[in-house]
């Protein structure tokens, strides 16, 4: 069934406004005429058509046809709607998984290429235990009030095989494939879950062009960006259900750059921020009121006031504990690893971040 709607001013007006952000894409253009104007829908089937409408020097604009099947399709690279329009953002970060100092699921017998398999250690199963089931079971749902979320994870799922490192429980990249879906496929099954947004990591640790990281997200359903990848390099992505200019803003990025020194930890990430909130002031496109990254396993965040109530730059925790290669570096070498995890919320009012950062045990004297 197809439904002609005559394009009015008032259309084309929120159309020109909505062009104006260049981080929104057709398909959310669509979802907010259709959100403002009631313009009848069928959940997450329905969507636009917007052959009609081109560039050229100017809009040309004509009717738009709006398709109401009848028949649920076959899922699309269309964002879904409840993944659009959701209150809570749960972002993680660097699982690393295939490394023996890294998170893995002890419940679960993965067998490894060959035929043998791997019994997690003692300290995988504290992490598991201790940190990243209470996180799942508790600390998410008083974090959302058991409300609809997605997870965002910054990349580096992985552990890979990377700088003659052989810390790996198994150096085939399927065996990591197949550790890091039992860690990251049961999120995807909770009350709540709206949706798996994945960023590319290192590509020491996901491959070129981060084809490991690729091939897990299309398998774990992740929601593919407009060109179809389900893993990409960064995302902007909108936070809340009210208008567009109630909702926080975000931007998610895997690397942020590195200090051998704590006193200069939040130089990187606030950089980042600056820089941000300069270039969007530059091109006169809407600044993010987060800059999230990733990478250095380490929680910190910055804090300055803006328009819309403050603007953050974050960097979000690991799930990977101290390697050889940690040992070597300069800040890293003397440091406790942080675990954990960042929750973005935008209420009716307000929004806000609350974060999750446990720190592991420093070694018994002797």
């Amino acid at each position: 069934m197809t439904f002609h709607v005559p394009w009015q001013p008032e259309h084309f007006a929120m159309l020109m406004q909505l062009r104006a952000d260049p981080s929104l894409s057709w398909q959310r253009i669509a979802s907010e005429l259709t959100r403002e104007f009631g313009i009848p829908r069928t959940g997450q089937a329905a969507r636009f058509e917007y052959s009609q409408l081109k560039l050229n020097g100017e809009f040309e604009v004509g009717p738009v046809s709006y398709y109401m099947p009848q028949v649920q399709p076959t899922p699309a690279p269309d964002k879904p709607q409840d993944a659009i329009d959701v209150p809570n953002v749960i972002l993680i970060s660097d699982t690393h998984c295939g490394c023996r100092q890294a998170i893995i699921n002890p419940k679960v017998k993965i067998t490894l290429d060959g035929g043998g398999s791997y019994e997690a250690s003692p300290f995988q199963i504290d992490l598991w235990n201790k940190k990243w089931v209470i996180l799942w079971n508790t600390i998410v749902p008083r974090w959302t009030k058991k409300e609809p979320f997605v997870i965002i994870h910054l990349g580096d799922i992985m552990d890979s095989v990377h700088h003659n490192s052989t810390t790996q429980i198994s150096q085939n990249p399927v065996d990591q494939k197949r550790i890091a879906k039992t860690v990251l496929y049961p999120l995807t099954q909770m009350k709540g879950f709206s949706g798996l947004y994945i960023i590319r990591g290192t590509e020491a640790h996901s491959g070129a062009s981060s084809h490991m990281e690729e091939e897990l997200a299309q398998e774990l359903g992740a929601i593919p960006d407009n060109c179809g990848n389900y893993a990409r390099y960064e995302l902007w992505k909108y936070v809340g259900t009210g208008s567009i200019a109630k909702r926080a803003l975000i931007h998610c990025m895997h690397h942020i750059g590195t200090t051998g020194s704590q006193h200069y930890e939040s130089t990187a990430i606030h950089k980042e921020l600056i820089e941000a909130l300069v270039e969007a002031g530059r091109w006169g496109s809407r600044a993010p009121d987060y800059v999230i990254r990733g990478h250095r396993h380490r929680y910190i965040a910055t804090r300055i006031a803006s328009d819309t109530g403050h603007s953050m730059g974050v960097v979000v925790p690991g799930w990977q504990g101290k390697t050889p290669f940690v040992f070597r570096m300069p800040g890293s070498r003397q440091s406790v690893p942080q675990f954990g995890a960042v929750l973005i919320r935008a209420g009716k009012e307000e929004h806000y971040l609350r974060e999750q950062c446990w720190v592991g045990s420093r070694q018994i004297p002797e």
